[in-house]
């Protein structure tokens, strides 16, 4: 990005930036891009435009804010001269950067399972995962423009997309059975050490041992991963309903279940009928490859009660921005993906909705994001918190989702409720869900959003 944003981009950040305010055509014209409009004709709003690269080292922080693309040394965001307002930096380039997912765009930075990682992130290298660092930008600039509107006397007015902000619970649902032929071997050479493991080899051993102790006897047996019927009342009892995303068998390294199963059949109608939406849980192929999807899809169809409109990639697998164009192509309507492995927080700096950018293309691509904000596994597995320690983590989140009326994204897995590796998790998992409804958040599932955006 070492030129002036163009149009196309300018109209990319505009058009998120309007879902926060209601901006009026007589001062949408008065806004001038660069020195080079004209800003003398009449009281003007003036964004001017950086033709520079990011460079870390250049970054300026103002009331704690990174600006990705300063004009100077100036802290401050904004001023007036008469009645024109005059923004000191690009904030609209520092917004397309994170926004659009630019970072990852073409990038070579892979971890393990191909994904971008969190380590090789902007958010990462400035410490700005646990901010979303777009929305301040946003709000900078609407407090900006409402007191131009007020010395001009210009309509002007706010938007908030919820009263408080909105809670969206969401389930992928990757395995089904607790003991499997796979998962043993697999467990088998953690304790040898011939494959890898996110937590202490003393705890390891234990759940290990017990795992394939149980998976032996005939006797026990018992399948705790089959619990739907369990979360679905925790959930009800607190007024809850959520998103199940089901994944198919496409690869070794998806699912050990497939949608013909009668379960899987029995189990989709009895979600739909309690209220819950059910959505595509994309296998690893399918990031990637749009006839992988469209299997999935068609299949997953078969078994709902109405058509399928989102969901959620497997294992957080996502190309940047190919696999949302695959998604647009087959007309979903949402997609839960963006929020990284390796550390709960905003992947996008962004807590509402939004679209990803089409970089070949130049267009917004018609599917909505809806940013994953924290999920099971990066808390316990990839961060390694204490349930204190992940507790604090949301409470967090959620001030800060709060602040800007936005939407708080929550995967929990049915299969991430082992007590041996991860002590008291389960009651952690209805602690964590009063702790968030106590803030009285809207209870929301995706239908729901594609149907108020």
């Amino acid at each position: 990005m070492n030129k002036l944003l163009h149009q196309n981009r300018i109209g990319y950040v505009l058009y998120h930036l309007f879902k926060s305010c209601a901006v009026s055509d007589d001062l949408k014209k008065r806004f001038v891009f660069d020195e080079t409009g004209d800003a003398n004709a009449l009281p003007c709003v003036l964004f001017p435009l950086s033709e520079h690269s990011l460079r870390l080292n250049d970054v300026l922080v103002i009331d704690e804010i990174p600006v990705l693309f300063p004009m100077s040394n100036t802290k401050t965001f904004y001023r007036f001269e008469g009645n024109s307002l005059y923004f000191e930096h690009d904030l609209l380039k520092s917004t397309f950067y994170l926004l659009s997912g630019y970072q990852e765009y073409n990038s070579p930075e892979k971890d393990i399972l191909g994904r971008f990682p969190y380590e090789k992130s902007v958010q990462a290298q400035l410490d700005i995962i646990e901010k979303p660092i777009v929305n301040y930008y946003f709000e900078k600039i609407i407090t900006a423009l409402e007191e131009f509107c007020q010395r001009n006397h210009i309509p002007f007015a706010r938007r908030k997309l919820f009263d408080n902000y909105g809670f969206f619970l969401t389930h992928d649902v990757d395995k089904i059975d607790q003991f499997n032929f796979t998962d043993s071997i697999f467990k088998i050479k953690q304790l040898l050490k011939f494959a890898p493991a996110k937590i202490a080899y003393s705890r390891l051993l234990k759940a290990n041992l017990t795992y394939l102790f149980n998976a032996i006897n005939i006797f026990y047996r018992k399948n705790s991963f089959w619990n739907f019927a369990q979360l679905h009342q925790i959930e009800k009892d607190l007024g809850l309903r959520s998103a199940w995303y089901f994944l198919t068998n496409d690869s070794p390294a998806d699912s050990y279940y497939n949608f013909s199963e009668s379960r899987i059949r029995k189990l989709i109608e009895f979600l739909e009928t309690n209220g819950h939406e059910v959505g595509i849980h994309g296998t690893i192929r399918s990031a990637h490859n749009s006839s992988a999807m469209q299997d999935v899809l068609s299949k997953l169809n078969n078994l709902t009660c109405r058509n399928v409109i989102g969901g959620r990639q497997h294992r957080l697998m996502f190309n940047m921005p190919q696999t949302h164009l695959i998604q647009e192509k087959l007309a979903l309507k949402y997609d839960s993906t963006l929020g990284f492995a390796g550390h709960e927080g905003f992947r996008n700096s962004y807590c509402l909705p939004f679209k990803l950018y089409d970089f070949e293309e130049e267009r917004i691509i018609d599917v909505w994001e809806f940013p994953l904000i924290v999920m099971d596994g990066t808390l316990f597995s990839y961060r390694q918190l204490t349930n204190e320690q992940a507790l604090v983590q949301i409470k967090k989140l959620t001030r800060e989702v709060s602040k800007f009326h936005g939407l708080f994204t929550f995967l929990w897995h049915n299969s991430f409720f082992d007590d041996r590796l991860y002590p008291e998790i389960s009651t952690f998992y209805g602690n964590a869900l009063k702790t968030i409804i106590d803030d009285k958040p809207d209870i929301v599932l995706g239908r729901d959003l594609i149907n108020i955006l």
